[in-house]
């Protein structure tokens, strides 16, 4: 008995997706958040909900006061705070 398999292009689309993140892993990112802040980190994961996770991260409270930098080590940010994604040129 044959099988009908059906074709889904999303599926090529999400392969192509999943690529593009896996190219990110390990770059400097910048993430800006909802409350103003802006994390700066090396790109370590995101999962389905979009939570971010960065490592050796630095939290600035604003681009013109760069003196406001803090280290916080390994971050985890939830998806529903991250309002803009940035990879840094390295």
């Amino acid at each position: 008995m044959d099988k009908y398999v059906k074709h889904d292009p999303s599926a090529e689309e999400e392969t192509e997706l999943v690529k593009q993140i896996k190219d990110m892993m390990g770059r400097s990112v910048r993430c800006h958040l909802s409350d103003g802040r802006i994390i700066l980190g090396s790109f370590d994961c995101v999962d389905k909900h979009r939570n971010v996770i960065l490592d050796c991260a630095s939290e600035l409270k604003s681009l013109d006061e760069p003196d406001t930098k803090r280290y916080i080590g390994y971050v985890l940010i939830p998806g529903q705070y991250l309002l803009k994604f940035e990879v840094q040129e390295d």
